[in-house]
């Protein structure tokens, strides 16, 4: 029954932001965020000269993903960002955050490297703009569209556990403690959502108090009923 009412509820704020479009301002290019039921695409409008440069245009993709439920019922979205190099094919790289249409939002991910000559991937780096693409919002097409508020103060559908009192659980930028750091959460804190994906133990999370969005271990954390 709950996984229908969060279905439900993510059927409403989809069918009231469904076919809109909102144009953002990211990383000095103009694009555009449509979505479109449940599934969410990035364009440009505008490229900043360097992209120009390389051959990007107007109506190339930057990101194409879909718009999943929260624990808390409130709209995330997960897909494929493409990072661009003079020459070289689009490179795809996972990224997801927290989403609204018309909000600022942030995509996080792990954003390919690539070698100083030729197109091969050397690494991966959760630093700099292309893995933590940020998202003004610049102006709406519709601006008639209804607005879907989330109430942030409710508590989470997960809590901290196994941690003493006073300390803290670290949240990385990917399934595993090899990954960096990007926050903490305290001993017994329930503010947590849980973002409904887990991998090898460890599951996506995202702090209500400030909207951090990372994983933990799957050994500290509990169902907050």
């Amino acid at each position: 029954m709950m996984t229908r009412a969060i279905s439900s509820i993510l059927a409403l704020a989809l069918s009231l932001t469904a076919a809109h479009a909102v144009e953002y301002e990211h990383n000095g290019s103009l694009v555009d965020v449509t979505v479109t039921e449940d599934r969410v695409r990035i364009t440009y409008l505008r490229p900043r000269d360097g992209l120009r440069r390389i051959g990007v245009r107007k109506g190339t993709l930057l990101f194409e993903g879909k718009v999943e439920p929260l624990d808390d019922g409130g709209p995330y979205v997960e897909g494929m960002a493409r990072l661009f190099k003079a020459g070289c094919q689009p490179a795809p790289y996972y990224v997801h955050g927290a989403f609204r249409l018309g909000k600022a939002f942030q995509l996080n991910g792990a954003a390919p490297v690539f070698a100083k000559t030729g197109c091969r991937n050397v690494d991966n780096t959760y630093e700099g703009s292309n893995a933590n693409m940020k998202f003004e919002r610049v102006a709406s097409r519709d601006p008639g569209q209804k607005r879907v508020t989330q109430n942030k103060k409710r508590p989470g559908s997960l809590c901290v556990a196994n941690i003493s009192a006073g300390g803290t659980l670290n949240v990385r930028s990917g399934p595993g403690a090899n990954y960096g750091r990007v926050g903490t959460l305290e001993a017994q804190d329930c503010n947590v959502a849980g973002l409904r994906q887990c991998i090898n133990g460890w599951c996506a999370v995202m702090q209500l108090s400030d909207g951090t969005i990372g994983w933990v271990s799957q050994d500290y954390i509990r169902s907050a009923q």
